[in-house]
């Protein structure tokens, strides 16, 4: 609208300029930057662009702000007699007002106060004609101020923080000599992988609510918690978490359930944790001889549970403050466990909480296994581990507890992670086979089928591992072992894919459609272990005695990464064969017959109950617009 001739813009587009800001407004979106640069008009109507510094459930004071800056951008172009007369005919007395309320300079996008310079009354007209179209006085300008108390808070605490840096930073020259001889590569590398936790904690965030969520921005509020924690603790970091995803536009019961299900896992990994290091410190803990300054802290905690058992016991024996409470508290939880329910539908989220206990499991796994098997130990020791670690790794391994705790815990996550990797591959699988909603298996049906697939995952792997054993063991060329090892490890995955793939597709599916994507997934499997294995292996030996596990990390990522990309383009490949969607137009305004199938097919997936059928054509080239409600004529077939 900033290039927009004045004379150009129709009493019709004024008003379809404020209705937009009011359509926001409805939503309770506030733009914070509307002006001639971001408002845009033209012949199909207004809209508006350049969302950056736009927030959801925003205060009345911003949204009046949004409106008062769309009224001085429309004066600036078209006069203050036709934005006031824009005013009268969409807004009412109230909305009117709040947006006078603000109507100043301050509230203004850069833009729209340089082309005041030119226009000194303008507002002060502006304001007038817009209160008399209302029929109210002109209000007072809201006063501006330049400090308010929350910039305040934020000064003092940033002030505490850097103090608090400072301190910090203080003792570093231990630190800085302790890595003046190390090679400054890994010591960038290092630094990359420090930040994966709070990675991780903004993938956690993803999982912990409904529908999609910016990953930059979870990644910035756990990285700000990092802080926070600092000084206000976990209470602090719950009410920022709340905070944001109110932001974000959930509720107040979806914002305080996603707040509470993303506190609880982080408090469940560092539970787990904590379990799993008592039996490695069981011999060298010793209670202090006394609590120091943590008796307040240990009064503290001990009254507030028994507060919280006391009112619990109150609203459980007295039927009035039952049913206060049932009246007050239970549709707050009916909110909450339903948005935890919906969560819990989502493979994708699940699969973002509970990858951890994975990890749990097989460190379980190999501290039974290692403390039990001194040869396996050195062989071990001696392939993957440098040669100055190899002491204190030897003394660690022939220690390491076999307690059941940390083993059933992480067997029970293991079951959580790999249901939400086989809900993952059921959905993708019966996405890229077009399987319509409605003929899809039932909720038991479905869990039936997970199972039984992990459990034939489980099995396919023992066997793999258990064919390279026998291999390895047959007295002959090595050369001749590795093949049959490798040509065992193939047939085993490709009949895991082929039955996997059986058992997950909701609709029957002959082999013939199968045999081709299980065969390309076999392959990649099978070139991506036997290949990647030992160059993983040669990457931790060279990798030096400080940085094994970084490498070991990056490692193991890249390989699950290339694994799950292969599998997927695997069923695209079988997919596409049985279904012969090919050719296929590189411009999509000049479709093939395969496309018009692709995208029929794609459309009818979305049929989602019994009743529903969906039709698809293409239109045909030219046609005019589609009313709403209308089908345009179709085309004979692609063009």
């Amino acid at each position: 609208m900033a290039q927009a001739d004045g004379a150009a813009l129709t009493d019709g587009s004024l008003d379809e300029i404020l209705l937009a800001v009011l359509r926001l407004r409805g939503a309770g979106i506030a733009h914070g930057t509307l002006g001639g640069d971001t408002i845009v008009v033209s012949g199909q109507g207004a809209c508006i662009r350049n969302f950056r510094r736009a927030s959801a459930s925003a205060p009345a004071s911003r949204l009046d702000t949004d409106l008062a800056a769309a009224l001085a951008a429309v004066a600036v172009r078209a006069g203050a007699e036709r934005a006031a007369a824009a005013a009268t005919r969409t807004l009412d007395a109230d909305t009117a007002r709040g947006a006078l309320v603000h109507l100043q300079r301050s509230a203004l996008d850069p833009g729209t106060v340089a082309a005041l310079k030119d226009h000194k009354d303008l507002l002060p007209r502006l304001r007038e004609a817009v209160a008399s179209g209302a029929g109210i006085e002109v209000p007072k300008l809201a006063e501006v101020k330049r400090v308010s108390w929350t910039n305040l808070v934020f000064a003092v605490g940033s002030l505490i923080g850097i103090w608090a840096i400072i301190g910090v930073l203080s003792g570093a020259g231990g630190s800085l000599e302790a890595i003046k001889g190390a090679s400054w590569g890994w010591v960038a590398l290092a630094f990359i992988f420090a930040q994966l936790p709070v990675v991780a904690e903004g993938w956690a965030l993803l999982g912990a609510a409904t529908g999609q969520l910016p990953f930059g921005r979870c990644v910035a509020l756990e990285t700000s918690n990092i802080f926070i924690a600092l000084v206000g603790g976990d209470v602090a970091v719950f009410a920022i978490r709340v905070r944001f995803f109110q932001r974000q536009g959930y509720d107040a019961e979806s914002a305080v359930s996603a707040g509470a299900i993303a506190t609880t896992a982080s408090w469940a990994v560092k539970g787990l944790l904590f379990l799993v290091a008592i039996p490695f410190a069981a011999g060298s803990f010793h209670a202090p001889p006394d609590s120091g300054g943590n008796k307040a802290a240990v009064w503290i905690i001990l009254a507030i549970i028994l507060a919280a058992g006391v009112a619990a016991a109150l609203i459980t024996l007295v039927p009035r403050l039952r049913r206060l409470a049932s009246r007050r508290i239970r549709p707050h939880l009916v909110n909450i466990w339903a948005n935890v329910k919906t969560i819990a539908t989502e493979p994708r989220k699940i699969v973002f909480l509970s990858i951890f206990p994975l990890l749990l499991l097989g460190v379980a796994v190999l501290s039974r296994v290692l403390a039990d098997h001194p040869d396996l130990r050195r062989r071990l020791i001696a392939e993957i581990v440098p040669q100055a670690l190899r002491p204190t790794i030897e003394h660690s391994l022939a220690t390491l507890p076999t307690s059941t705790i940390p083993f059933v815990a992480g067997l029970a996550g293991l079951l959580l992670s790999g249901m939400g990797v086989v809900f993952s591959a059921y959905q993708t699988l019966n996405h890229v086979a077009a399987v319509r909603h409605r003929f899809r298996a039932g909720f038991l049906s479905r869990y039936v089928r997970v199972f039984v697939v992990l459990a034939l995952l489980m099995l396919g792997a023992l066997a793999t591992g258990a064919l390279t054993v026998v291999a390895t063991a047959l007295h002959g060329q090595p050369a001749v072992e590795r093949a049959a090892a490798v040509l065992g490890s193939a047939l085993v995955v490709f009949a895991v894919l082929l039955l996997g793939a059986r058992l997950l597709l909701a609709r029957p599916a002959p082999v013939r459609a199968l045999w081709p994507g299980a065969i390309l997934g076999a392959a990649a499997v099978t070139a991506v272990l036997n290949a990647g294995t030992p160059l993983l292996a040669r990457l931790v030996t060279k990798a030096g005695p400080v940085y094994g596990s970084f490498a070991t990390v990056a490692g193991i990522f890249a390989l699950l990464y290339l694994v799950g990309r292969a599998l997927v383009y695997a069923a695209e490949v079988a997919a596409v064969r049985y279904a012969r969607l090919w050719p296929r137009a590189l411009d999509l305004n000049h479709p093939t017959a395969a496309d018009a199938h692709a995208l029929a097919l794609l459309a009818r997936e979305q049929e989602r109950i019994p009743a529903a059928r969906i039709d698809f054509h293409l239109a045909a080239r030219g046609s005019p617009p589609v009313p709403d409600g209308g089908s345009p004529p179709a085309s004979d077939g692609p063009s």
